[in-house]
């Protein structure tokens, strides 16, 4: 069996991601990643500019920044399969999404723009993973002080968006 078809092991990455990967079903995350880029893309082609700047706190990341947020993270979290996954033996750093996100011109770019980026990232994401065996999937390597396996990377990634997902739903009313 394919080691995409089921969640990895506790003991293939950090314990502060236990909760994205644990809030996934037990479906191939192949149909997790899939099922998500369906979802997002209905809810984004929905919304207004008005909409997208939405914050739902003072203080809190509007619809924009979120996006933009999903996008910075599973691009840096390919990054770091794809640099294990080809052997590499330094530690990856960590990242501070709040740095990221005050730091980017989220808000400035049109929902347009966030969906093409969106889009692309995760038909990026889903090209990588079906280019790697299941030697390069169960490479390891150390981010941000963690041990991760290439394969619980992406299990990562779809439960990251999976938490997003809700947030939007429960927090800026997306449907």
């Amino acid at each position: 069996m394919n080691s995409l078809h089921q969640k990895p092991a506790d003991n293939e990455y950090g314990e502060y991601y236990h909760k994205y990967v644990k809030g996934l079903d037990d479906s191939p995350l192949n149909d997790h990643l899939q099922k998500q880029k369906t979802t997002l893309l209905q809810m984004f082609e929905k919304l207004s500019e008005e909409q997208a700047a939405f914050r739902y706190a003072e203080g809190k990341w509007s619809v924009k920044q979120v996006i933009g947020h999903m996008i910075d993270t599973e691009q840096i979290f390919c990054y770091r399969a794809i640099s294990f996954a080809r052997g590499e033996n330094q530690s990856l750093p960590g990242y501070d999404q709040d740095a990221y996100v005050e730091n980017a011109r989220f808000d400035e770019l049109s929902v347009e723009q966030l969906i093409r980026r969106y889009s692309a990232t995760r038909e990026l994401t889903l090209s990588l993973i079906d280019s790697m065996n299941e030697a390069e999937l169960t490479k390891k390597g150390l981010a941000n002080n963690n041990p991760v396996t290439v394969r619980a990377i992406f299990w990562i990634i779809a439960g990251h968006e999976n938490h997003h997902i809700r947030f939007f739903r429960e927090k800026y009313g997306l449907k």
